[in-house]
């Protein structure tokens, strides 16, 4: 009996701290559709390359890097995934982004290198509402003989302009599509995301269930101060706090972050 509740709480732990990361991905989706383009990776200083390396014995080697094509206007154009192999370098996955003629960003190409050519391996199809926010977003595989749809995400807009609401579908033939789960979102007054709530679907429409929620805090400056992961209870609608993130924040900028687990228990 103890080592099954043992694992009942290591499932639990698992699964809250995939929850956790599945809502701060949503988190930094949301406030790149809120404060920038889709199609512009950073405003000023643009990132070329970005290497990632792993540290044997005494040195740093490296594993695999991101390298980045932009256009005049500094909307990215390329991007490339290489990895580390026993010849150096080499290729491996690449992305191509395509817009249209009010320069939005319609299609991003994921290819994968086959020693010989570039082969299709997923496309992401945006859409977008007549005041140009993104609307939805199609994923798909390459699988032969076509491209077969993976997931979609919708978004709401509340009055400001910001998103409200992100739906997940996920596919059940080429055509129809069943809800999964959906992200609400609230504000500050000045505009920061105060709470983001995840629900999931049981039953593929759209009936919802509370899952999880992070509450962010910020400082005077409105730099974010605390993040806290909740999990819902469903039996008596109560939230237990499991997880959260202090920053300290110095001369407007974060110098040091906490995490903390389980700290509504001690």
């Amino acid at each position: 009996m103890k080592l099954f509740t043992i694992l009942l709480i290591t499932l639990a732990s698992v699964l809250s701290i995939f929850a956790n990361d599945q809502l701060r991905e949503v988190k930094t989706k949301i406030d790149q559709l809120n404060y920038k383009q889709l199609n512009i990776l950073a405003a000023e200083a643009r990132i070329l390359q970005q290497t990632n390396a792993v540290w044997r014995d005494t040195a740093w080697l490296p594993a695999n890097r991101s390298r980045y094509e932009y256009l005049p206007d500094g909307s990215l154009k390329m991007e490339y995934e290489d990895a580390f192999g026993f010849a150096g370098w080499e290729d491996y996955k690449r992305w191509t982004n395509e817009y249209d003629q009010s320069d939005l960003l319609v299609n991003i190409i994921g290819e994968f290198d086959n020693i010989t050519q570039w082969d299709s391996l997923d496309l992401r199809v945006h859409t977008y509402y007549p005041d140009a926010k993104v609307k939805d977003i199609t994923r798909s595989v390459y699988t032969y003989p076509g491209w077969y749809p993976t997931q979609r995400e919708i978004y709401e807009y509340n009055v400001e302009g910001r998103v409200s609401k992100q739906f997940l579908q996920q596919p059940i033939s080429q055509d129809e599509w069943y809800y999964t789960y959906l992200f609400e979102t609230t504000y500050t007054p000045s505009g920061q995301v105060s709470e983001l709530l995840s629900y999931v679907s049981d039953t593929g429409d759209s009936v919802w269930t509370l899952s999880y929620k992070l509450v962010y805090s910020y400082d005077q400056d409105d730099v974010e101060q605390e993040v806290v992961f909740t999990l819902y209870n469903v039996g008596d609608g109560s939230w237990t706090p499991f997880s959260r993130t202090i920053n300290t924040i110095t001369d407007g900028k974060i110098t040091e972050i906490k995490y903390q687990s389980e700290y509504g228990q001690g």
